[in-house]
């Protein structure tokens, strides 16, 4: 049986008996999806809740759905937050790198400001990133969409003298394979990525005074967004989640 096709409804905590798609939901289901009255879907608010719902009206106002009551699901989010830190790539390649980690399991993204980074973050870009996050969930059935936090920079990110709860991973080539690093028991697993330019001798001289473990991905060198999805792999693989 071909598995339902997934849209975002906010607010299911209270588990309503009926919801109103938003306008870019509402015109995916009609126009891409061409599902039509009486069709089944899930919707998913995003933190967690999915329930199975059926459409009873389309209209230019949005796509009303009816909820089934008893096939309301709350999935609980992983016990260790995998929370990337990257520097941006250029362009499309901030989309690809967040589609491809938000279907693989991170649930933190914080933009890297780094000394030779190139890309630079705006408004708009945050407002671009949700949408890439949502359809990213919708693809790969994810239920909880990743938290997206205002840029810092990497002295921000971790605190040298160490912190309780939180690992952090340095994306470096000469550190360790991830098979060989230590398992991780804290709350947060922070991944640091670098610019394609790398970082500057006072940042890597704040690194050698920081508590970070060093993983190498590749004997190649990796663009940003190829060494943040395979960060995130290998955290999502090492942790079991």
């Amino acid at each position: 049986m071909k598995p339902l096709p997934w849209f975002y409804a906010p607010n299911l905590d209270a588990r309503p008996e009926s919801a109103v798609l938003v306008a870019d939901e509402s015109r995916h289901l009609a126009r891409s999806r061409r599902l039509r009255i009486g069709g089944e879907i899930i919707v998913f608010d995003g933190l967690g809740t999915t329930a199975k719902a059926k459409i009873v009206d389309i209209s230019e106002r949005g796509t009303r759905v009816a909820l089934d009551l008893t096939a309301y699901a709350h999935q609980i989010e992983g016990r260790v937050r995998v929370h990337l830190a990257a520097a941006l790539p250029k362009g499309d390649r901030q989309a690809v790198m967040l589609d491809m980690v938000t279907q693989i399991g991170m649930t933190d993204f914080t933009p890297l400001l780094c000394d030779r980074s190139v890309a630079k973050f705006s408004i708009r870009s945050a407002a671009r990133w949700q949408k890439t996050c949502l359809e990213a969930c919708k693809q790969s059935r994810r239920p909880w969409v990743p938290r997206l936090h205002q840029p810092k920079l990497l002295a921000e990110m971790f605190n040298t003298g160490g912190e309780a709860g939180r690992v952090v991973w340095l994306a470096d080539s000469r550190g360790g394979y991830p098979t060989a690093v230590q398992k991780v028991t804290a709350d947060e697993l922070i991944l640091l990525v670098g610019p394609e330019g790398g970082f500057s001798p006072s940042e890597w001289e704040l690194l050698s005074d920081a508590d970070i473990v060093p993983v190498t991905l590749a004997k190649t060198v990796l663009r940003t967004e190829t060494a943040a999805v395979a960060m995130v792999s290998a955290a999502i693989t090492m942790l079991g989640v």
